[in-house]
């Protein structure tokens, strides 16, 4: 029997993906996260992460893509541990973007938009790592069976929780474990249902050996190899970079992008 070639395979998993992109409307983000021009954006049925220090736009882009699968008539769900969920905010992205958005797709205009739009977006507010664990495990199987639509899982953050474990005296190896588990069921999710899940990680301060501080994401490598695609977000004043770190099919790239009032945008 004829063995297709690992090339021919990979091109067919990544011409299966092509479809499947979730659109952040920023379309410097949208093309390096998707790697594919006439589909881009965060690829369904795998983990991206966002790591970061504060401010460096991973609550944003979280929101605006939870934003950008509702405006096509999906589902979101955003699960915030530190309190970054700003309502005020998302209606205001919703207020200045949905006019200039809808006439540029094939979503239909909606005269109770705002009242539609927070139906459609279910919101999680753990504030233990056993609160976040229940959900991840049991509660998010529960809201999919009754809501199949949902295509957008964020969890903002998913180190916040996590950390908390290890700062308790001899939590290491519960930390790492209670880790792995949620992001085994998380790809899980991912896959079986046909989801972008994305996850935001802090930064955390190390010191060479010459004491120089530098930053590094805040869960370690053993998180690192677990999850899919990795972005890098960094900003400089009012200029934002995105670091494409890790990927399935694309080198490292950067990209500027800027954050203004109605979201996340190009520059």
């Amino acid at each position: 029997m004829f063995k297709e070639s690992l090339y021919t395979l990979l091109k067919k998993e990544m011409l299966a993906d092509e479809k499947q992109c979730v659109p952040i409307r920023c379309k410097s983000l949208d093309e390096l996260l998707s790697g594919v021009k006439d589909s881009p954006g965060v690829q369904r049925g795998i983990i991206t992460e966002l790591c970061g220090p504060p401010g460096s736009g991973k609550t944003q882009i979280c929101m605006q893509l939870c934003y950008s699968a509702i405006l096509e008539g999906k589902k979101a769900v955003f699960i915030d541990t530190n309190g970054g969920f700003d309502i005020d905010r998302f209606l205001q992205i919703l207020e200045l973007r949905s006019n200039f958005d809808i006439s540029h797709t094939e979503c239909t205009p909606d005269d109770n938009r705002t009242e539609n739009f927070l139906k459609k977006l279910f919101i999680f507010d753990p504030t233990t790592i056993e609160e976040l664990v229940d959900i991840v495990q049991n509660q998010l199987k529960q809201l999919i069976s009754e809501n199949p639509s949902i295509t957008v899982i964020a969890i903002d953050s998913f180190s916040f929780l996590v950390k908390a474990v290890q700062e308790k005296p001899k939590e290491k190896l519960r930390q790492v474990r209670v880790m792995h588990e949620m992001v085994s069921n998380l790809l899980r999710i991912a896959h079986e249902n046909n989801i972008a899940v994305i996850l935001t990680n802090e930064f955390t301060t190390r010191f060479d050996t010459f004491g120089q501080a530098y930053f590094i994401p805040s869960l370690g490598p053993n998180f690192h190899h677990r999850i899919t695609q990795r972005l890098s977000l960094t900003s400089n004043d009012h200029e934002f970079l995105a670091n494409l770190e890790k990927s399935k099919y694309k080198q490292n790239q950067i990209v500027k992008f800027q954050i203004t009032k109605r979201g996340v945008e190009d520059l």
